[in-house]
């Protein structure tokens, strides 16, 4: 996964994550890193698991 393109709606919700992450005093990493040794802990795949519960959920929101 490379950087997404400047003015993109990636590179903005990157950039939104960027700022929310900064302001909480880097707590957002800090989660995201707990979760990774988690997973990796029972053997599985964060990036794998992460982007299957974003479909799902995206689904979830279209449903209505």
């Amino acid at each position: 996964m490379g950087m997404p393109e400047p003015g993109s709606k990636e590179y903005d919700e990157m950039v939104d994550f960027m700022r929310k992450d900064l302001e909480s005093g880097m707590q957002l990493t800090n989660i995201e890193m707990i979760a990774r040794d988690i997973v990796k802990a029972r053997g599985g795949d964060f990036d794998k698991e992460y982007a299957e519960w974003l479909k799902k959920n995206e689904r979830r929101k279209h449903r209505g």
